[in-house]
């Protein structure tokens, strides 16, 4: 019987034990995931505030680059450095 007895004393702290270690290791990996979230979303804000305009200046100073050529109907607006 106290065989009995200290085998579910042990099994009952082992269990508590058990769910307690259960309870740090999800605690700390969600904590990772949001940090991880928070650096991915700095990342994701920081790259839409500067590609997105550089994208649209890019673009916009090509179309104005076409439409300049077009109109003085040349290949190149800038001499060759060859043709000296």
């Amino acid at each position: 019987m106290y065989f009995l007895q200290k085998f579910l004393d042990n099994a009952t702290a082992l269990t508590i034990l058990v769910a307690f270690v259960g309870y740090l290791a999800t605690a700390w990996s969600a904590r990772m995931l949001a940090r991880r979230k928070d650096k991915l979303e700095l990342v994701n804000r920081r790259l839409n505030e500067l590609y997105g305009p550089l994208y649209v200046a890019s673009q916009a100073g090509n179309i104005a680059y076409r439409s300049l050529l077009k109109s003085n109907a040349k290949r190149k607006v800038f001499p060759s450095s060859t043709a000296r």
